[in-house]
């Protein structure tokens, strides 16, 4: 983990297995949540998910 003085630096982007990770979910089961949640971020670059719209989808929804 890359650390710059005392806090940890997130990654900007967080992959699909990270976020079935933090949302406990089997990767067919999080797919189909991706897909029938409207307000759920887009993909960006390769494939991958923006980590701070992830992060504040999850405070909208309620989930942080």
């Amino acid at each position: 983990m890359n650390v710059l003085g005392t806090e940890a630096v997130k990654p900007l982007f967080i992959t699909r297995a990270d976020l079935g990770k933090l949302l406990g979910m089997k990767p067919t089961t999080l797919d189909a949540f991706i897909a029938r949640t409207t307000s759920f971020p887009e993909k960006k670059a390769r494939g991958r998910y923006s980590r701070k719209e992830f992060e504040e989808w999850c405070k909208n929804e309620g989930l942080v």
